[in-house]
């Protein structure tokens, strides 16, 4: 990976359309997976065994998502769906997020499931990449865009609220296994 401990001039946000390049979102989520990331979807769709735990086959999990939000990157905004938003600087992948569009309901909205900058963090990447999928999805003709973040991610609940976001509910869960 490039040392991208310079500031980033320029950066480049776009819909991931390289089938390639899942691989390698698999290996920067995996890497950059931190517990205090893990939120109720994580849990609801397998991704984390505990709010403090990942699942052990994380990898194979995201590369599996990656591989379907980059196929259905060309899919119009007519129908629910996630994309693959890669932002890269020199070339370089820096950033990346999973987007889900909900078109077919009374206030379409847009959820950014999963933003992560990697190795370029506090130079706007995350700004840049923020700001490029609130303005295609307004473009696109979304109301809202939510978003969900651990308990304890207190660093990203900073960044989102200083981005506009506010927070609208609590999620709790209980666990029935036992």
């Amino acid at each position: 990976m490039e040392d991208l401990s310079q500031p980033v001039s320029e950066i480049e946000t776009g819909w991931c359309r390289d089938p390639a390049i899942a691989s390698d979102i698999a290996r920067l989520f995996v890497a950059g997976a931190d517990p205090s990331y893990i939120s109720h979807s994580e849990l609801q769709f397998g991704r984390a065994e505990t709010p403090d735990r990942w699942a052990s086959d994380l990898g194979a999990i995201i590369l599996s998502s990656a591989t379907k939000a980059i196929a259905d990157a060309t899919r119009p905004t007519t129908d629910p769906h996630t994309k693959l938003a890669v932002a890269t600087a020199n070339g370089t992948i820096i950033g990346f997020a999973f987007v889900s569009f909900m078109p077919g309901v009374r206030t379409p909205f847009a959820t950014l499931e999963d933003l992560l900058v990697t190795g370029a963090r506090g130079q706007g990447a995350g700004r840049a990449m923020l700001d490029w999928i609130a303005r295609t999805c307004r473009t696109a003709g979304f109301l809202r865009l939510f978003l969900e973040s651990g308990a304890s991610n207190d660093r990203a609940h900073h960044f989102f609220e200083r981005h506009g976001f506010e927070q609208v509910s609590i999620v709790m869960k209980r666990d029935l296994q036992s």
